[in-house]
């Protein structure tokens, strides 16, 4: 039975500890729950381990304001404008070694959750060495028991929480889950309980970027924040827009304000 219950931003982003391994939900532009990103940073959490899924944008905050000491990602770029911007902090800590990092191909980094989510130690990843990532992250192999062929496997993981949107007409949303395994975009996440402890409804939570049917991502607010960025100004950014105290819809309304769709939903 879940255990699931309404809470404050605040709240939610204070049940994170210092060091928690974090997976934020949310694919490319769409559905990443930034409001909760922005939150972490307000409450000052340090030494986090951000895994990344196929959207880069949490992982390149958290890093900005030095609340993350690892991040485990895909890829590290998003296109805007016919562009493909590389996260530049997130590069620049990888290059001066300032935080531990991996890359990963992505079908693996499914498995691993996938296999968490069933309650499985390990689950096979079959043609694993068709990526050359393979060459410098070789997986154990096991004996199929029913051809005695050896079969590479991923081992499970289990974050400490997991991020997603919820999303309706009404509202866009996060969630905070301390173990319960949520589908983003196909990839099963799952943290050690069984139940989803917290939901925070907070209109335009996905805002910078989008969440489909409801509001687009912001683009001319991203590439602002990836010059400034580039030019090792982050910290503009951050003080302006992340750290202050307000909700995510006024953040989207004040950088958006004729957007119909986003006032609509404040």
């Amino acid at each position: 039975m879940s255990r699931a219950r309404w809470t404050s931003l605040e709240e939610a982003a204070a049940s994170v500890p210092d060091g928690a391994s974090v997976v934020p939900g949310g694919f490319m532009l769409g559905r990443a729950p930034m409001a909760l990103v922005f939150a972490l940073v307000r409450a000052g959490r340090k030494n986090l381990h951000v895994l990344s899924l196929p959207n880069p944008l949490p992982s390149e905050l958290l890093v900005a304001a030095g609340a993350a000491a690892r991040v485990d990602f895909l890829f590290t770029a998003i296109t805007l404008d016919g562009r493909v911007r590389a996260m530049p902090c997130l590069k620049r800590a990888v290059e001066a070694g300032t935080i531990a990092w991996g890359e990963h191909d992505g079908y693996r980094l499914v498995q691993r959750f996938r296999a968490a989510s069933m309650g499985l130690p390990f689950l096979p990843v079959p043609d694993f060495n068709c990526s050359a990532l393979a060459e410098r992250d070789p997986l154990p192999e096991v004996t199929d028991p029913f051809t005695g062929e050896s079969v590479h496997v991923e081992r499970a993981f289990h974050p400490d929480v997991a991020e997603g949107i919820i999303a309706d007409q009404y509202f866009t949303g996060g969630m905070i889950l301390h173990g319960w395994p949520l589908s983003i975009q196909s990839a099963a996440l799952s943290s050690n309980g069984g139940t989803v402890d917290l939901l925070v409804e907070e209109p335009c939570g996905a805002w910078p970027s989008g969440c489909a049917g409801l509001y687009p991502a912001d683009e001319a607010h991203l590439v602002r924040y990836l010059d400034l960025a580039e030019e090792s100004r982050e910290a503009e950014y951050l003080d302006a827009t992340v750290r202050v105290p307000r909700r995510q819809a006024e953040l989207a309304r004040a950088a958006t304000p004729t957007t119909d769709s986003l006032r609509s939903r404040a």
